[in-house]
């Protein structure tokens, strides 16, 4: 007799068990200024960062929890 046997696992990397560092928060004192195209460049890097966390969040979401 010959039993086969699938077994899928899902094993996720180190890098999803840390937990996301805190996003920095704007002080109070601080200005920021910049011309339009700064402006836009700095549009687009937040909204590029904010889309790289959702992934890592939805990713850290999919994996296994550890435990017994």
């Amino acid at each position: 007799m010959i039993e086969v046997r699938y077994e899928t696992r899902v094993i996720c990397p180190a890098e999803l068990d840390r937990p996301a560092p805190a996003r920095p928060s704007l002080p109070p004192e601080a200005v920021v200024q910049a011309n339009p195209a700064g402006a836009a460049w700095m549009a687009a890097e937040l909204a590029y960062g904010s889309a790289l966390a959702a992934l890592f969040s939805d990713a850290q979401a999919a994996c296994p929890k550890a435990g017994p």
